[in-house]
Formats: C-alpha cells, sequence, structure tokens
C-alpha cells in the first residue's frame, strides 16, 4: 500500500500553487483550476479546490492493485467507510477517516501517478491529542507497518512518504510545526545551501535551520497559514578510519581461519575438534591385611602373615593377636582355633580332677604344727 497523494484542501488554490511553484520551487506533474499535483517524489503532494468558507484538511490517498480484496480486507479489520465504492475518471475510490478527522482514500488509479523530482515529500506528521486511537487505526485498521515507535512518536511505512503519528503537547520548547493538526516534511540534500536559495528568491523562513533530536531543519508557512518543514537526511556516522584501515584492499586477513582447506590424499583433521587421547590409570589393589601366625619371616625374623578372607564379602582384617606364652612349658595359652584342638582341651578338664588329687604335693611339718596350735 502506497501513499500516492498528500492532498491539502485550500480555497485559495492559485496562491497556493504559486507559493510551492515559484517560492519554494517545486514543479508541478498537472495543474487545473480545481487540482494541482506536483512532483515530489514517490508521494505527489497536491492541491484540491473546495468553496470558501469549507473546512480545510488533509487528504491521505493511497494507492492499491485490486480496491475489492482491499476493501474487504479493511472490513475484516473492523474498518468503517464513509460511502461506498465510487469510479471516476482517474480510478475506482472510497473514503473512511481517522480518529483526527483528516480524510484516507483508497485508490485503484486509472493511470500512474507521473510525480518525481525533487525536493521529495518524506513524512507527514499527524499531531494528535488522541495518540492511542489515531496509532491503532493506521496500524490495527490500516495495516500499516511500524518502523519506529516510541512512547509519544510512531512511524509507518506506506512505500512512499512515511506517516509519523505525534501526541501532540503544550509544551513551550516545542517545534512550531508540532502544534498544528497536520505538517507535510519535505526533505532536501543540503539544508543550509536550501536557506540561502530561498533567501534568494525573496522566501522567509518562520524557523532558521535548527538542530533537534530528529535532525536538521527549517520551517515556512504557506498562504493558507500550515507550516511547511524542509528537513536534511539524517547524517550516517561514518566509521572511524583506523577501524577500516586493515580492509581497504583486497588482500587475505592476516588471521587465518582455525580449519585449513584440506589437500588430495591429506589427512584432514582439526587440531581443534580431535578429543585428547588419554591413559586410564591401573586400578592399584590395596594390599589386604594379614593374621598372625606361628610363623617366622626369614628376611626379619617378623612372624609371618596370612590372609584372612570372609566368604561372600569383602576381606577384613584379622582381629586375633599374638597368645602369650607359658612361662612354665614355653606352649602358647592362647584359646583353641580348630574343633579337634576344643576336643582334646575338654577331655583334658575333664580329667583334671582326678590327677590333680594325686598330683598334690603334702604340706610340710611346719605348717601342719602351726595348724595344731
Amino acid at each position: 500500500m502506497r501513499l500516492m497523494f498528500a492532498m491539502r484542501y485550500s480555497s485559495e488554490v492559485e496562491r497556493m500553487t504559486e507559493f510551492y511553484r515559484d517560492s519554494l520551487g517545486i514543479a508541478t506533474a498537472s495543474e487545473s483550476p480545481y487540482f494541482v499535483e506536483f512532483r515530489t517524489g514517490m508521494t505527489s503532494f497536491a492541491l484540491l479546490a473546495i468553496h470558501p468558507g469549507e473546512t480545510v484538511h488533509f487528504e491521505l490517498c493511497f494507492a492499491v492493485d485490486d480496491i475489492e480484496t482491499a476493501i474487504a480486507e479493511l472490513r475484516a479489520r473492523s474498518m468503517e467507510f464513509t460511502d461506498e465504492l465510487r469510479s471516476q475518471p482517474f480510478g475506482k475510490l472510497i473514503h473512511m477517516r481517522d480518529p483526527d478527522g483528516n480524510v484516507v482514500t483508497l485508490l485503484e488509479p486509472s493511470r500512474p501517478s507521473a510525480s518525481r523530482g525533487e525536493p521529495h515529500l518524506a513524512a507527514l506528521v499527524i499531531n494528535t491529542w488522541d495518540f492511542g486511537r489515531t496509532v491503532m487505526f493506521y496500524r490495527e485498521r490500516l495495516g500499516l507497518p511500524v518502523l519506529a515507535e516510541s512512547p509519544h512518536r510512531v512511524e509507518f511505512g506506506t512505500d512512499g512518504a512515511r506517516i509519523t503519528v505525534h501526541a501532540r503537547t503544550e509544551r513551550p520548547d516545542a517545534a512550531a510545526h508540532a502544534k498544528q493538526k497536520i505538517a507535510c516534511a519535505f526533505e532536501v540534500k543540503d539544508l543550509e545551501a536550501w536557506a540561502e536559495k530561498m533567501d534568494e528568491r525573496g522566501t522567509s523562513l518562520v524557523t532558521e535551520p535548527t538542530e533537534e533530536a530528529f535532525g536538521l531543519y527549517a520551517e515556512v508557512i504557506d498562504p493558507d497559514g500550515s507550516l511547511v518543514v524542509f528537513r536534511e537526511p539524517a547524517s550516517v556516522v561514518p566509521l572511524p578510519a583506523i577501524a577500516a584501515k586493515d580492509y581497504e584492499d583486497d588482500r587475505a586477513p592476516r588471521a587465518s581461519g582455525i580449519r585449513k582447506p584440506a589437500k588430495n590424499r591429506a589427512k584432514a583433521v582439526s587440531r581443534v575438534a580431535i578429543k585428547p587421547e588419554y591413559k586410564p590409570k591401573a586400578k592399584t589393589r590395596r594390599a589386604p591385611e594379614t593374621a598372625p601366625t606361628n610363623g617366622k619371616s626369614a628376611e626379619n625374623g617378623t612372624h609371618a602373615r596370612k590372609t584372612v578372607r570372609a566368604k561372600g564379602r569383602e576381606a577384613e582384617p584379622s582381629r586375633s593377636h599374638r597368645a602369650p606364652r607359658n612361662e612354665n612349658s614355653g606352649r602358647s595359652t592362647a584359646g583353641p582355633t580348630t574343633e579337634r584342638s576344643r576336643r582334646k582341651k575338654r577331655e583334658a578338664e575333664a580329667a583334671k580332677p582326678a590327677s590333680s588329687a594325686a598330683g598334690r604335693k603334702r604340706p610340710a611339718k611346719s605348717a601342719i604344727r602351726a595348724r595344731a596350735r
């Protein structure tokens, strides 16, 4: 959807044409007592004659290839039209209005627009008190794509001049054109040179070239009392010369890639991608603890130890200790460790009372006499 015409309704078309053509230097594409088209780029600025006393307003005319399909799509988005589809010598058209009362037209033109030239119409700035509803109209109802958005400003693309919806305020430091309902913004390459040319033509500037956040701009006023904006394109900050110093020629970059191109019969490997081979360490088996035996080591004279393992579970160290020796017999007094030794011990204990009486020593005579006393 292209914004084909931005039309100003005026009861003084002749004076307005002289101002835009002779004072501002904008060439006309067609002239008649009722309609004048200027060569202002993809979107033509135009004047439409009305009777004295009628309301002066703006009309935004969008060109479409198939107007019936476009109407069906807009109605599906709950768009309300102010009239029905009509056919005119210049094409088929239908009208609607935005929340600020501006006329919006869909046109299937019978001939293409012949408008070209400089300066081209870059944007239409709609200053509205009802910011939310106006933004919703152009975005949700009309379906225009959003190019930039901020809390107080939304810019839409139209394949021609951009439409900028701006929240209207009463700030004293605001630009003068922000205080009127709608303003046309024309774009020139060199605003300072354009201002000097306006001085030569005797056209006075309401606002001299001024730098703002949106760029360098100047303002003039037309015979109907509306402000017209001329601005310079936003400058692109160039990269520092040192940032492009090493890339001014076509030489290969000094830093080569990690992966070099593989040659025929070459071993194409990447040292970065190959996983290093690690040899796992051999697991060291813990030496089991041993139980003491009666044997002695031949190397250091210590008692040798034998491994004690429990069936069905891990090896546990033996808690046995070396049994003390009997001072009289020189034999170990440790308890029996086998069934056979335990049986012999029981047999020896059973025979002990009979043999102890026979082997008991007689008391000495001195002990007998002491007992008698």
